[in-house]
């Protein structure tokens, strides 16, 4: 999305702009998405150095308000558990079905500014706003939302496919603009009809931080794919629960930089796993 094109938006927009941006955000979307496609070798986005990291969040995990669910035990399984569900979702990327993984951290190293836009407005708000305050918790990355998309770097939009016209869709991708792995931007679609049009949007808020993939390996989360085929009966959770903290905040340690290699990363991830579970037990 250009600035030329961000600079004509501004809130709610005339039918002809309105047109316009759903084109601009499909050819975003399709932008992102383009590099982690078959076919297209390697990834030009792939990092190729170390970005820099915000520092780890201060405060106790454990002394979080707002959490729901049982806290995760510490043990061996427990934190074997938590790190393949770490890597699952920090490195894959999916859409429509289709995983793409890829081999090195993306997260990001400043403040998010996100903007809300097409239709219901009002609903998207309300379904976004505690959500983000509570990866603000979690992540330390600090949030806002402000009005004119040129000064966004996180667009929410809900508005029918230009491409189908479907009105019942939900995708989000995060984007990388430099060669160090951080996220620049970031954006969400949702069709406003679409089944579950909450649970859409939570379920892909985390990805404009980093957290790219659904996981199948921890049922009490958020991210639990339970509208799969086949995937068994389990609660559906309306916000963070313990496992999800733990999986946010171990992304948003320091000791995690962006473009690190999986094979550098994930040694640590062990680390900052167990020492999280350790905390929320004592």
């Amino acid at each position: 999305m250009t600035d030329t094109n961000l600079m004509r938006i501004s809130g709610l927009p005339a039918p002809s702009v309105y047109r316009n941006m759903l084109a601009v955000m499909l050819s975003f979307l399709m932008t992102l998405l383009s590099g982690m496609s078959p076919g297209h070798g390697a990834d030009y986005r792939e990092p190729t150095i170390l970005g820099s990291s915000l520092p780890t969040p201060s405060g106790s995990l454990a002394d979080v308000k707002g959490l729901i669910g049982e806290r995760p035990p510490s043990t061996q399984l427990s934190i074997t558990r938590h790190v393949m569900a770490f890597e699952m979702m920090a490195f894959n990327f999916s859409y429509k079905g289709e995983v793409y993984p890829f081999d090195h951290l993306r997260k990001r190293n400043s403040p998010v500014s996100y903007v809300i836009t097409g239709e219901r407005v009002g609903r998207t708000y309300r379904a976004v706003k505690p959500m983000m305050q509570m990866m603000t918790i979690l992540s330390g990355v600090p949030s806002r939302r402000v009005l004119p998309v040129k000064v966004a770097n996180f667009v929410i939009f809900s508005g029918p496919s230009p491409k189908t016209g479907s009105r019942d869709y939900c995708v989000g991708a995060p984007d990388i603009f430099e060669a160090d792995g951080v996220i620049r931007r970031a954006a969400l679609q949702a069709g406003p009809d679409v089944r579950a049009f909450d649970d859409c949007i939570r379920g892909h808020l985390s990805r404009s931080l980093g957290l790219s993939h659904h996981q199948d390996i921890l049922p009490a989360s958020l991210f639990w794919p339970t509208d799969r085929p086949g995937t068994p009966a389990t609660p559906v959770f309306t916000t963070f629960t313990w496992s999800d903290a733990v999986l946010l905040r171990t992304l948003y340690d320091e000791r995690l930089k962006p473009g690190m290699h999986r094979d550098v990363a994930m040694p640590l991830v062990r680390v900052i796993i167990a020492e999280l579970l350790a905390e929320l037990n004592r």
